[in-house]
């Protein structure tokens, strides 16, 4: 389905924009602004499956559960991997801010993987209108990061990319005479790269290190690591020696992250290799936009333009970058009539 036709069907009188992320969960209310911006975890008793808490309070505990309790993170991968935790997250978190949602017959939007299976879209699309209790519409993570980073809808002479890393997913658009032209999701982001941080310490320091450990390490050293430039970690020593206090060099941290990042470049470079020579020189002119979580990780832009020749900048708030798309189908009419046209 063409984006104008989806506007022309779903988008009038739609109140309500979530993207449901492997890390993260955003819901934006038109004319309110956002309403929730909290981790994807809930926390369940383990005997009745009840919800206990969700977002921030439930990703605190995530590792050290008191005993009965389980904390749970219902989607991977871009895709929902638990469909009762995934309707009771956003069911949660939208009555926890329930105040903001007299939105009587509103339908919402919410963000899908631009690779998910139709029994995927299927999933997303009833978990969320079962813990909203409201009707759903998709939209594909390309179009609404193209949309937040200004592309989509513009000059017909116009054109560009996004590149979108959150969590579980890698989300490619290009984007040429205001419609995206190709697309592609790759299942791999932050949470891989963060798992390569962690094998790389216990491989070569003999230490456990946690995920956000992991996590912090990616996001601080990036793509910048050196053999000179050294970092603290602490972790557990897996013989049994409790905690432990080490340095490692930053750029095993960066060659550690090197075989995901290589991914997200083949990636792209594949789509671009696919694009209609027609519009080559329209999105040679334009310029790559980074968004999601991943997007701020030192020397990812720089590397990203190096690779493939095109200018890569990070996309003004980046982490609501494929929300803020979405909205802009809620309360910007001057973008709904140029889509319409697309």
């Amino acid at each position: 389905m063409s984006l104008g036709v989806f506007v022309r069907r779903h988008v009038m009188g739609s109140q309500l924009a979530i993207d449901i992320g492997t890390c993260n969960t955003i819901v934006y209310v038109s004319g309110r602004g956002v309403i929730v911006e909290e981790p994807s975890v809930i926390l369940v008793d383990r005997l009745t499956r009840r919800t206990i808490s969700a977002g921030q309070a439930a990703f605190d505990l995530l590792g050290r559960e008191p005993a009965g309790l389980e904390a749970i993170s219902p989607v991977r991968e871009g895709a929902v991997a638990d469909w009762d935790a995934c309707k009771s997250l956003v069911s949660f978190l939208l009555q926890r801010s329930g105040r903001h949602l007299h939105l009587p017959h509103a339908t919402a939007i919410a963000c899908v993987s631009s690779g998910a299976t139709e029994v995927e879209r299927r999933a997303l699309s009833a978990a969320v209108e079962a813990g909203a209790h409201r009707r759903v519409a998709l939209l594909d993570q390309p179009w609404a990061a193209a949309l937040g980073a200004g592309l989509a809808g513009t000059e017909r002479d116009s054109g560009g990319g996004v590149v979108d890393i959150g969590g579980g997913t890698t989300e490619i658009g290009l984007v040429a005479a205001g419609s995206v032209v190709r697309e592609r999701a790759l299942r791999l982001g932050g949470n891989a790269m963060d798992y390569a941080v962690l094998h790389e310490v216990k491989s070569h320091l003999g230490l456990t290190i946690g995920e956000r450990t992991a996590e912090r390490l990616k996001r601080t050293v990036g793509l910048e690591g050196t053999s000179t430039d050294m970092v603290e970690v602490a972790g557990v020593d897996p013989r049994g020696l409790g905690l432990r206090v080490e340095h490692i060099a930053t750029e095993r941290v960066s060659s550690a992250l090197e075989p995901a990042v290589t991914a997200v470049i083949e990636a792209v470079r594949d789509v671009l290799a696919d694009m209609p020579a027609d519009l080559a020189e329209v999105i040679e002119k334009g310029t790559v936009w980074l968004s999601g979580g991943v997007s701020q990780m030192k020397g990812l832009a720089a590397r990203l333009e190096k690779e493939i020749g095109l200018r890569t900048k990070l996309a003004p708030d980046p982490m609501r970058c494929v929300v803020r798309g979405a909205t802009q189908l809620l309360e910007d009419g001057s973008a709904r009539r140029r889509l319409r046209a697309a």
